[in-house]
């Protein structure tokens, strides 16, 4: 069986390649993601929309995210986990923040997962790009 921590690093890969599939395979249909704080991205996202999100995330890269973890602590039911990502976007800018997500998983899968970055950074070097995506 696999672990949780295993669960969560491909959770994390899977929204950094964008890969949609992986993603519903690995989160529960009921799945709630927090993005905290008031950036364009911030906010409660169910499934739909983290497949969405992961999806234009790498749409607005030139090969995705390379997440770097520097930390991973696991505890019953939870995940936390602390970690670098690195991307160039379309437009030739670098994209690095940090990062700290907490999850939390059910049967295997992730149910709820709670997200802190750099919000001033999504949105002065992702939010314009996001918003033309989504057109």
């Amino acid at each position: 069986m696999e672990s949780n921590k295993d669960v969560a690093i491909r959770w994390l890969n899977s929204v950094a390649h964008g890969d949609g599939e992986a993603l519903k395979a690995l989160s529960t249909e009921d799945i709630v993601h927090e993005i905290m704080g008031t950036s364009a991205v911030s906010g409660e996202l169910r499934l739909g929309d983290l497949v969405e999100l992961a999806g234009n995330l790498f749409g607005i890269t030139k090969n995705g995210l390379e997440f770097t973890i520097l930390n991973v602590t696991a505890e019953e039911d939870r995940v936390a986990v602390q970690f670098t990502g690195t991307s160039e976007l379309l437009t030739g800018e670098p994209y690095n923040n940090t990062y700290h997500l907490l999850f939390r998983l059910r049967d295997g899968r992730v149910c709820r997962g709670w997200e802190y970055c750099d919000t001033k950074l999504v949105d002065d070097k992702l939010g314009p790009l996001l918003a033309q995506a989504a057109r």
